[in-house]
């Protein structure tokens, strides 16, 4: 959020060239609820930067609001590039003229979430950590870069609380950094994700995985 500067150094003769770089701004000190020591401070900037997360209003970000599934689907869509979508959804609780109902459409046509029933999507339900993690990996397999994980999740005092279908894509999240515990040595995957934890995992998703 400074002046700076970079110099760039002749690998040749050593000779060095300076120039100055002006102060980048940080979109997360336009909200009064972030401050700037939180550890999800770099994460909302980089998703508020890169127009995947959007504040409350021009100064409250909410970032331990609770997530909702037809949120997690915007953020799904957004990070795709907001494609044309043609098709409805079949579920009755998705009026059209809301703001997730494309994404959810989109969602749904491509396999990456299912409604709760066949009539029903719960946009307005909150969205677990398990269920976060589920979400992105289906989502990465759809694009084809999903690889199934390895390893175990011991680690966690809690694992056994994860869901049968949920256990390999929380997995996955964990080995490849999306998804990490707390300092309990818990991983709370029934918990449900707060915007900052989203905020967290779609910047380790696009870090590590790509996006």
């Amino acid at each position: 959020t400074e002046d700076g500067y970079s110099v760039n150094t002749c690998q040749r003769c050593g000779g060095t060239n300076w120039s100055s770089l002006a102060a980048f701004p940080c979109p997360a000190l336009q909200f009064a609820d972030i401050s700037e020591t939180a550890w999800y401070h770099q994460c909302v900037d980089y998703a508020v930067r890169k127009g995947l997360m959007f504040g409350k209003s021009n100064t409250v970000f909410a970032p331990n609001e609770k997530l909702t599934r037809g949120q997690m689907m915007a953020l799904l869509y957004r990070l795709e590039g907001e494609p044309d979508v043609e098709a409805q959804t079949p579920f009755a609780d998705v009026k059209q003229e809301l703001y997730y109902a494309k994404a959810i459409a989109w969602a749904y046509a491509n396999g990456i979430a299912y409604g709760v029933s066949h009539e029903a999507f719960a946009p307005e339900a909150e969205v677990t950590r398990e269920q976060m993690a589920a979400f992105l990996a289906r989502y990465a397999a759809w694009k084809g870069v999903y690889k199934e994980a390895e390893g175990n999740l011991a680690q966690f005092t809690d694992s056994k609380q994860i869901s049968a279908y949920a256990a390999p894509h929380v997995m996955w999240a964990v080995e490849n950094g999306i998804l990490s515990g707390y300092t309990d040595n818990t991983l709370r995957p029934l918990g449900n994700a707060t915007r900052a934890e989203a905020a967290n995992m779609f910047m380790n998703y696009c870090l590590n995985i790509g996006g």
